[in-house]
C-alpha cells in the first residue's frame, strides 16, 4: 500500500499543474470544462461500484465456483465488464451467467450511454459561456493565491491598485471607485461588431446651475 499511496501523490502533484493552464484563455477554459466534467463522471462511477458490489453478492450467493469470495467476485465482474476475461462466462453456471448478462446490459447499454449524453450536454453548456467561465475560474485562483499572502502585502497590491480614486470615462467625466481602467483601441469603434454604448453621458461639471443639455429634437423643434 506504500507504494500505491506513493504513487497516487505523484499523480495528483503533476496534476495540481493544471491551475497553471487558467493563465491562457483558451487552455483555461478547456481544463475548467474537463473539471466540470469530471464531476459528471465521479458521479455515474459511484452508482456503478454500488452496482458491481451489488451484482458480485449476488454471484456469491449462488455458489458460483468461481466466486466464492465477495472479493474475488468484484474483481471477477470488473474484469468482465472492462473486456479482460470475456472467458470466464463459459465456466459460469446459467443462473450466474443470466446475472452477468443483466449486469452488462445494465452497466453499458443504461449508465455509461447516461453519462455520454450527460457529458454531451454539459459540453454544450460550458461551451456556449466558455469565455466567462474561464475568467470566473481564473479569479477564483486569483483569490485562492491571494489567501496564501500575508496581510501587510496585501495592502501594498491595494494601495498600487488605487481602487480609492475614481476612474475617468472622459475629460470632465468621473467614473466610479474601486475599478481598474483600461483604454481601448481606437480603431474598436471602426469594427462590425462594436455596440454603441446605449448610455447617454454629459460631460463637465455637476452643477444644479449649469443647463441641461439639448437633444437632437429639441434643436430640430427650436429650429421649425
Amino acid at each position: 500500500w506504500d507504494m500505491v499511496l506513493l504513487a497516487l501523490s505523484a499523480l495528483l502533484l503533476w496534476a495540481q499543474l493544471l491551475q497553471v493552464l487558467t493563465v491562457s484563455s483558451q487552455l483555461g477554459t478547456l481544463s475548467f470544462a474537463i473539471g466540470r466534467l469530471l464531476k459528471q463522471v465521479v458521479r455515474n462511477l459511484v452508482i456503478v461500484l454500488i452496482l458491481i458490489i451489488a451484482f458480485a453478492c449476488a454471484l456469491n450467493a449462488l455458489g458460483d465456483p468461481g466466486n466464492l469470495d465477495v472479493e474475488v467476485a468484484v474483481v471477477n465482474v470488473v474484469r468482465v465488464t472492462l473486456g479482460l476475461d470475456s472467458d470466464r462466462l463459459v465456466l459460469m453456471h446459467n443462473s450466474a451467467l443470466a446475472f452477468m448478462v443483466v449486469f452488462v446490459m445494465l452497466v453499458h447499454l443504461g449508465m455509461f450511454s447516461i453519462l455520454i449524453a450527460q457529458l454531451v450536454k454539459g459540453y454544450d453548456e460550458l461551451f456556449a459561456d466558455q469565455e466567462g467561465n474561464s475568467r470566473m475560474n481564473r479569479a477564483f485562483q486569483c483569490v485562492e493565491m491571494e489567501s496564501f499572502l500575508s496581510v501587510g502585502r496585501r495592502k501594498r497590491y491595494y494601495d498600487e491598485c488605487a481602487f480609492d480614486k475614481s476612474v475617468e470615462f472622459d475629460n470632465g467625466d468621473e467614473g466610479p471607485t474601486g475599478a481598474i481602467q483600461c483604454f481601448e483601441l481606437a480603431n474598436i469603434r471602426a469594427g462590425s461588431h462594436y455596440v454603441a454604448d446605449r448610455i447617454m453621458r454629459c460631460t463637465g461639471t455637476a452643477s444644479a446651475l449649469d443647463p441641461w443639455p439639448a437633444t437632437q429634437l429639441e434643436d430640430e423643434d427650436a429650429k421649425n
